[in-house]
């Protein structure tokens, strides 16, 4: 309402809420006696007021193919300030690629090289825009949509955008600088202080937050959210920074990085509500993995495989304790057991497996089946009666000289696998 008052009866003007602005294309400005347009006025007065009737589902979208045509192969895509580098599952929350992107078959004149997809919600959880192979839509509902000059811009009202998006052809790479994100029960963030990861409960208002400012490079997932693999109640369960695998905020089912072949950590810090007790400091500094500790372990291994849509899954279950990682058998010490290698990061829990023997061979040395796994390099003969050097599990030297590692007078036998830093046997 505007009212002016000028020394007269004051006059109020009330604005008309009945506008709807056409653009040039359905609603050009005539030229003379006969000037051309698409539609008219009546039509286009009709079709403003089904628009108004309709509900949610039923409205006409906007639709843009121009943003995410022209990026090209392994692409550099930014969520807040965390960077992730030729990771085709940027985002993916309980197994459905939120937004992705993959290498298009059509390899034809004019066909972009890459396809993304995607379906993005805002902090409500209502749909905010979709991506379809390339080609963005969105519901004409929200207050205001801009896509100009590489960009998309979202807002619900008249004041602070909702999502804010930039495309920088030069650098191949897309920009997510602002987004709010609701898949309960997680919240994804971003923006200019970073990327920020929320796992809440809804009937206590608790929560717990990792805010993750770093740039990931190749791996199968950038941010993986899995509501099947969380703890109750919110709370800090633990924290892991393991290079090659990923950073995993424990029991609340976030994890950064799925696998990524490198990761260069900036920033990271971890927050949560009032009753949770946290004892995890801000890092300014790229983090290491702990130093690696050997656990050997007798028993069965099963893998199970999930099928994601750009990835496949694997788990290991050794006597039924999932593992981080495949372990390494160093062969069978009877029909149905094998004696199995784990190079984990110092995690005590493997010591609480059904068939832990220890940390060192000099546990296992005296058992009856440690000549199935142990190894030593024997001499043998070919046809001709040349010599050549065989390396053979202990039960098998068959009378064969023993050249190094026979045990007894000959130093210890050899272990199947040795890798840079795990020591095999306990120190001297």
């Amino acid at each position: 309402f505007l009212s002016e008052n000028q020394g007269r009866v004051p006059r109020t003007y009330v604005m008309n809420q009945k506008i709807c602005l056409v653009c040039p294309n359905h609603n050009p400005r005539k030229r003379g006696v006969n000037g051309q347009e698409n539609y008219s006025k009546e039509q286009m007065e009709r079709f403003y007021s089904d628009i108004k009737a309709a509900p949610p589902e039923a409205t006409p979208f906007a639709k843009n193919k121009d943003f995410f045509n022209g990026v090209g192969i392994s692409p550099l895509v930014s969520l807040g300030s965390s960077v992730f580098s030729n990771i085709e599952s940027i985002l993916n929350v309980n197994g459905e690629d939120v937004f992705s992107f993959k290498k298009n078959p059509d390899k034809s004149y004019f066909s972009p090289d890459i396809l993304f997809s995607g379906k993005f919600r805002n902090h409500d959880g209502e749909l905010l825009f979709e991506i379809v192979d390339n080609e963005w839509m969105s519901p004409v509902t929200h207050w205001d949509i801009i896509t100009k000059n590489g960009e998309i811009i979202i807002y619900k009202g008249d004041d602070a955008p909702i999502f804010h998006a930039r495309k920088i052809p030069k650098d191949n790479s897309i920009e997510i600088l602002k987004m709010e994100m609701l898949h309960p029960p997680f919240l994804i963030q971003a923006n200019e202080h970073g990327l920020f990861l929320r796992r809440y409960c809804s009937s206590t208002g608790e929560f717990i937050d990792v805010m993750v400012d770093a740039t990931f490079a190749e791996g199968v997932c950038g941010v993986f959210l899995d509501s099947s693999n969380i703890s109750y109640p919110v709370d800090f369960y633990g924290l892991s920074i393991i290079g090659g695998k990923h950073i995993h905020l424990h029991g609340n089912g976030i994890w950064v990085g799925k696998r990524a072949s490198s990761v260069h950590l900036r920033r990271l810090s971890i927050l949560g509500s009032e009753r949770i007790k946290l004892n995890i400091a801000t890092f300014s500094r790229q983090m290491s993995p702990p130093i690696r500790a050997c656990y050997f372990i007798r028993g069965n291994l099963r893998c199970e495989e999930i099928n994601y849509p750009l990835w496949v899954e694997s788990k290991f279950y050794l006597n039924d304790q999932l593992l981080d990682e495949k372990p390494i058998s160093w062969g069978h010490i009877s029909d149905d057991e094998q004696l199995f290698y784990v190079y984990d990061h110092g995690s005590e829990r493997l010591k609480s497996n059904s068939g832990f023997i220890g940390l060192y061979v000099d546990d296992f040395l005296g058992e009856p089946w440690a000549s199935r796994v142990l190894e030593a390099v024997v001499e043998d003969q070919d046809i001709d009666g040349n010599v050549y050097q065989l390396r053979v599990k202990l039960s098998d030297v068959a009378g064969r000289k023993i050249v190094e590692g026979g045990g007894g007078d000959s130093g210890r036998p050899l272990v199947p696998h040795v890798y840079a830093g795990v020591p095999a046997w306990r120190a001297d």
